[in-house]
């Protein structure tokens, strides 16, 4: 889990911050998303996470979030496209 942790922590500050939950989103989908969609994914992402609302996700939480899930299934993006 710490491993996945680190992927998501752009920064590398040992938390996870929506500029890397934004910067992790944007490598993943590219120009598929606009900009503005991929910030509230990342805002929605980060509210649902950061239990204590301090702003950002530390490991514990990280590791909360996944608790019940099954990893792989939960690395997927899931977004709809009215193409």
């Amino acid at each position: 889990m710490y491993f996945v942790f680190k992927v998501y922590d752009v920064n590398n500050d040992d938390l996870i911050d929506l500029g890397d939950l934004v910067a992790i989103l944007k490598m993943m989908v590219g120009n598929y998303v606009d900009d503005l969609r991929v910030h509230r994914i990342a805002e929605r992402s980060l509210k649902e996470t950061d239990k204590n609302n301090d702003g950002v996700i530390d490991f514990d939480e990280f590791c909360s979030a996944f608790a019940h899930k099954d990893i792989d299934e939960s690395q997927k993006v899931k977004f709809s496209c009215s193409c």
